[in-house]
């Protein structure tokens, strides 16, 4: 679509998307007396249509009614201490509809941990923060060509490894060390 909401349609091959995405409204509980200690929680609800004319130019399986995606996800935020976090997300990522069944790696991935890390804290002033994050996690830089979340997708890329992060009031530096999650890892 462009930004007017208009279908592009290249050559005689065209797809059409509807969709939304809803927000479950998160919680905060604190763990203790002390402010800086507290479990955040919430989730995600995401449906979405998608349907082709003339798909793969008129060859194969032809589908004139579309598909539905659906993601939900769930999350834990816990901030155990000053300088340690810890961050859990379950998903499940279904199609329905879909002549031909799910495609794979991008359609459905039923149940699994789309992220599970620790953010330990290296360094922090009121003007700097060095962190340090362990576990699954996902990755976007800039325009999202390169290293992304793959948010059009039903199933989001997550990425396995270790990463750091240098903030100071002017600028940000990311390091990392990771392997994508591929599908194989998800089944189990």
């Amino acid at each position: 679509m462009d930004c007017c909401g208009r279908t592009k349609t290249t050559g005689i091959s065209a797809i059409q998307r509807a969709g939304t995405t809803i927000g479950i409204a998160s919680s905060t509980c604190p763990l203790g007396a002390n402010e800086d200690r507290y479990l955040t929680f919430g989730g995600e609800i995401r449906e979405w249509y998608e349907g082709f004319r003339n798909a793969s130019w008129g060859l194969g399986a032809q589908d004139d009614n579309g598909y539905l995606l659906q993601r939900l996800s769930t999350y834990a935020n816990i901030h155990a201490a000053p300088r340690l976090r810890f961050f859990v997300q379950l998903a499940s990522a279904i199609e329905a509809g879909r002549s031909g069944g799910p495609r794979p790696v991008t359609d459905e991935s039923k149940l699994f941990f789309e992220e599970g890390f620790a953010d330990i804290g290296l360094s922090k002033t009121s003007d700097e923060s060095v962190v340090l994050r362990l576990g699954r996690q996902e990755f976007e830089f800039g325009s999202g060509r390169f290293v992304d979340v793959r948010e059009g997708p039903n199933v989001r890329q997550a990425f396995d490894g270790v990463s750091a992060k240098w903030k100071t009031s002017a600028w940000t530096v990311d390091g990392l060390a990771a392997k994508a999650r591929t599908e194989r890892q998800r089944r189990s």
